[in-house]
């Protein structure tokens, strides 16, 4: 009997103490926003050829989205909690600025492109609940690594299919593009197509972060 009760009481004291336990809800917000780019790049080969080449491009845009926390519910970003029940608003920010090094594989009809380098994570969010207002900033400094294809459809455009990943200490951020690049004039491209922006953030003991961006991608490549 005594261990039956000691059995009963440790549960007890067990179910206590995690009914104090907050319950931070993961946030996970998507939006969808035309995704401009930048890029300047250098071959050291010629076109169609195999070789090195090095790049650096920048990429962004801005989102919202919204939701409800109910009673009982948290959620906390930076050190910084919103309680419900509420409605909330979130405005945010992903920016990505990378600087690689690669190398061009011709594999007819395929032409492969891998890279390695660093890339800066810019961002910010603004969560709006009935009482408070969240501001955190999103930046972190990661290792690049990218792999793209392209197949040709003309002498002066190609489908272009591109994954770049950076990884941080504690945040991912991923961009997936899938454009066509046409040649304007020597040196000189522009991409239309489709991307994603994505941030992640797994924070112990916190909120979870998800963010991503959807939309036409729109972009300058600049060849030097």
């Amino acid at each position: 009997m005594r261990v039956v009760a000691w059995v009963v009481g440790a549960c007890a004291l067990w179910g206590a103490g995690c009914s104090t336990v907050p319950n931070y809800k993961d946030l996970d917000l998507a939006d969808t926003a035309v995704l401009p780019s930048v890029e300047v790049r250098h071959a050291f080969a010629e076109e169609g050829d195999a070789g090195m080449f090095v790049a650096a491009s920048t990429t962004g845009a801005k989102g919202s989205d919204s939701g409800s926390l109910g009673a009982g519910e948290f959620l906390s970003v930076g050190g910084e909690q919103l309680a419900g029940p509420t409605e909330w608003d979130a405005d945010f920010e992903l920016r990505l600025v990378e600087f690689v090094i690669g190398a061009r594989l011709p594999l007819e009809p395929v032409d492969f492109d891998v890279a390695i380098g660093i890339g800066g994570v810019g961002g910010v969010l603004d969560l709006t609940g009935d009482t408070n207002t969240i501001s955190e900033e999103l930046d972190f400094v990661g290792l690049v690594a990218g792999l793209a294809f392209e197949f040709p459809l003309a002498d002066w455009l190609v489908g272009r299919t591109a994954l770049d990943g950076v990884v941080g200490d504690e945040a991912t951020f991923t961009r997936l593009d899938a454009t066509l690049r046409a040649r304007l004039f020597r040196g000189c491209f522009v991409e239309l197509g489709y991307g994603m922006l994505s941030y992640s953030r797994t924070d112990l003991g916190e909120s979870d972060l998800a963010l991503r961006l959807t939309g036409p991608r729109v972009g300058i490549v600049l060849g030097l």
